[in-house]
């Protein structure tokens, strides 16, 4: 199964949080295991329209605080869903542009392991392609120092210019996993993972880097991966 649904009820950063648990709780009771998230919780905000008001969330690194403080190492977790995170848009609006300063998902991801403890396994974190160019698109965050959980896709719908925005990306990369999934059924989230990253399309500096990841996604080589499946 694949999820889509929307869990922003609340109109503050810590509102938001038993909304998402309350939805990933859902997913996990019901058999989903691809789920999609495009949403999100950035260092920039955004006015009534959505568009970003050049001013930062004052309270974005007491929420990533206090995420870090209830992970539980020792508590034992059923999850088993793959989670693609839609990077976020505010990369002209961000300091440092980097996604784990950038982006609740990752900059939590990024505090738990800083901490010690492995976290993200099944997370993937999507930038976005300017449209027909490998280049990143200016208002995509960086890959940074998540950069082994990192993927880009281009961010048209049906064609070039229909869209934009990691939105629109992200879907792209879980429509893929779903693809891995049913044609290897017996892939676990963790490993579907790392056939979409190990066999995406390296761009910019040779290998994983700090601005594209892995690089951009390949469906036709996520369909036909050559060798072994490396964890990471």
């Amino acid at each position: 199964k694949m999820a889509f649904r929307n869990v922003l009820s609340s109109s503050t950063l810590f509102g938001l949080i038993g909304d998402v648990n309350a939805a990933y709780d859902y997913f996990e009771s019901n058999g989903y295991h691809i789920i999609n998230n495009s949403w999100g919780i950035e260092r920039p905000k955004r006015a009534s329209d959505g568009s970003y008001n050049g001013q930062l969330h004052a309270d974005f690194d007491a929420l990533v605080q206090s995420t870090s403080e209830a992970f539980d190492p020792g508590s034992p977790s059923s999850a088993v869903g793959l989670y693609i995170v839609a990077g976020g848009n505010g990369g002209q609006h961000c300091p440092t542009r980097r996604i784990e300063n950038c982006n609740w998902i990752a900059a939590s991801a990024k505090k738990i392991r800083d901490n010690g403890y492995a976290a993200g396994s099944r997370l993937v974190f999507v930038g976005s392609l300017d449209d027909s160019t490998n280049d990143l698109a200016a208002y995509s965050y960086t890959a940074g120092a998540l950069k082994n959980d990192f993927i880009v896709a281009h961010d048209d719908v049906l064609s070039p210019a229909d869209a934009a925005g990691t939105s629109f990306s992200s879907p792209r990369v879980a429509g893929a996993a779903a693809l891995v999934k049913h044609k290897f059924p017996n892939l676990s989230s963790a490993q579907i993972k790392q056939v979409l990253l190990q066999t995406a399309e390296d761009l910019g500096i040779t290998g994983v880097d700090e601005t594209f990841g892995h690089g951009k996604l390949s469906i036709l080589n996520a369909l036909s991966p050559q060798g072994t499946v490396v964890p990471r």
